[in-house]
């Protein structure tokens, strides 16, 4: 059994929220911001089918929020699939990858928590000339807090690029357009006050790179520090109050420092 329960903090009565899914075992959960719900990732254990519920707080009738999958789906997906997820800042969406339709391949989608049409919000994007054999899907993903946008990275055979979205799917962003054909996304992250992508580039053999700002909405990107073998950087942290820290390491002496830059100015390399 792997089911999930909810129960009064002041104590009570523990509610079997999973009742309704006999044929289903929790791998994840998260509760909305309302706390009147919670959206439950499940699997089927005869076919380890993956699945995204919504179910209330005190018990109901769950709300299927993913039909991917029907009884006639091919048999070589059965078992193999995977599935993140994520609830938007506003409690509207669930963010979720999935390779379900390709396996091997994940997507981007989009699905209102109270059920209704599924988006994708991952696009194709051609290869980097010279670079890479074809695509190999969403790596990861990010969400603003104000759940306004969506940042994925996804990969080639050689390097990682940056893409993003408004949360319904609208107004596709390719932030990687100004990168060198070299240049590879090794970190990212969303400003805590959802205006700025930061992301850490790495390009070439002695990793030379670059952590560049850019606002979500897409606009010229700046350089906010550079840095070069021996040194690596990484731990980047965004602060409410407009500040980037990251960790500068020299990896042939091994020390290391945690430095500070604005968000969204523009910085000389470090000495």
């Amino acid at each position: 059994m792997n089911d999930l329960y909810s129960v009064p903090l002041s104590g009570g009565d523990a509610v079997r929220l999973t009742a309704p899914l006999e044929d289903f075992r929790v791998e994840n959960y998260d509760l909305k911001g309302d706390s009147t719900a919670v959206v439950v990732h499940t699997s089927k254990r005869t076919t380890g089918q993956n699945e995204l519920y919504t179910i209330p707080i005190s018990g109901g009738t769950p709300l299927r929020l993913t039909p991917l999958y029907t009884e006639t789906v091919e048999s070589e997906l059965r078992g193999k699939t995977r599935l993140a997820f994520t609830i938007t800042g506003d409690d509207s969406q669930v963010i979720f990858g999935t390779d379900a339709t390709t396996v091997g391949k994940s997507e981007l989608y989009s699905v209102p928590t109270d059920g209704g049409p599924i988006v994708r919000l991952s696009r194709d994007y051609p290869d980097p000339p010279g670079f890479g054999v074809g695509n190999w899907g969403v790596r990861s993903f990010d969400v603003s807090r104000d759940g306004a946008y969506v940042v994925y990275q996804n990969s080639d055979e050689f390097t990682e690029r940056l893409h993003g979205t408004r949360s319904d799917g609208s107004a596709p962003i390719d932030y990687t357009v100004p990168l060198s054909t070299a240049e590879s996304v090794d970190n990212y992250l969303i400003s805590k006050d959802s205006s700025r992508l930061i992301a850490l580039t790495t390009d070439g053999f002695e990793i030379p790179g670059r952590i560049y700002s850019t606002p979500l909405a897409n606009d010229i990107p700046v350089v906010l520090t550079e840095f070069s073998y021996p040194q690596r950087i990484d731990q980047l942290t965004s602060s409410n109050n407009g500040q980037l820290f990251y960790r500068l390491r020299n990896t042939e002496t091994t020390t290391s420092t945690i430095l500070r830059v604005p968000q969204m100015v523009t910085r000389h390399p470090p000495c």
